[in-house]
């Protein structure tokens, strides 16, 4: 293709047609420039292309993170609705709505459980050392970062609090010399106090015990109930994205 054009060039200064020689070295710039608007095109959509698997790549092991996370905080949520049964149980004892029986061992022993929470944060912490701005969708970037900035971060301050409410409430366990029996087995292991009145007219006892389910009840059924929306809501919006083309 080289040689074609030199050649016309040369056939064009050889019979003097200067005028029509400018009018095709400009063709032949223009030519150019064209090819190189091309090349540069070509290339562009090359880059987004891998910009948009690298993308995809990315969103998809945040999902698969976010999907553990959904089954831990489901799991969470329904074993603290445990403890939670068993200190509304308590509290109607110490209320004196209920006789003392033995039972209530149970019950002791699982008005002191919580279950922590450990998000999978390493997907999104690639997707912040690779770029944010690699998610194009404003909506999803945005919510996948509300989530783990705001959200995991506020499940994360409210189990460190209620850790300090908790270590409390056990300290008065201690202060009653409660007997312990078969705590590796949680679902026959229970707790008992060797002084039940003392136990049932403690102020301080029943106080943390208040303080304890009040607590667990709002961080339960509703900060975590509402992070698990958010984190369906994220998984769904991914899947949107990366699985609809």
């Amino acid at each position: 293709m080289i040689k074609f054009f030199r050649t016309i060039r040369r056939k064009l200064l050889t019979e003097n047609k200067v005028s029509k020689y400018l009018l095709y070295a400009i063709g032949e710039i223009f030519l150019v420039v064209i090819g190189i608007l091309i090349a540069l095109q070509i290339n562009n959509l090359n880059e987004a292309n891998k910009l948009r698997v690298l993308e995809k790549d990315l969103l998809g092991e945040v999902r698969n993170g976010l999907k553990y996370d959904l089954t831990q905080i489901k799991d969470a949520i329904a074993f603290q609705r445990i403890s939670i049964n068993s200190q509304d149980i308590l509290v109607d004892w110490v209320d004196g709505k209920i006789d003392y029986h033995d039972s209530l061992g149970f019950h002791f022993l699982h008005s002191v459980f919580n279950r922590i929470m450990m998000f999978k944060g390493a997907p999104y912490e690639t997707l912040q050392q690779i770029g944010l701005q690699i998610v194009k969708n404003d909506n999803l970037r945005n919510q996948i970062s509300n989530l783990y900035e705001m959200e995991y971060q506020n499940i994360n301050w409210w189990q460190q609090d209620f850790e300090l409410i908790k270590s409390r409430f056990r300290n008065s366990f201690a202060d009653h010399g409660f007997e312990y029996k078969n705590l590796k087995d949680r679902s026959d292991g229970y707790i008992l106090p060797v002084k039940t009145l003392e136990v049932q007219t403690d102020p301080n006892y029943i106080f943390d015990l208040k303080t304890v389910r009040a607590v667990l009840h709002i961080f339960t059924n509703f900060i975590m109930v509402d992070v698990q929306k958010e984190i369906e809501q994220t998984i769904e919006m991914i899947s949107q994205e990366i699985d609809d083309e």
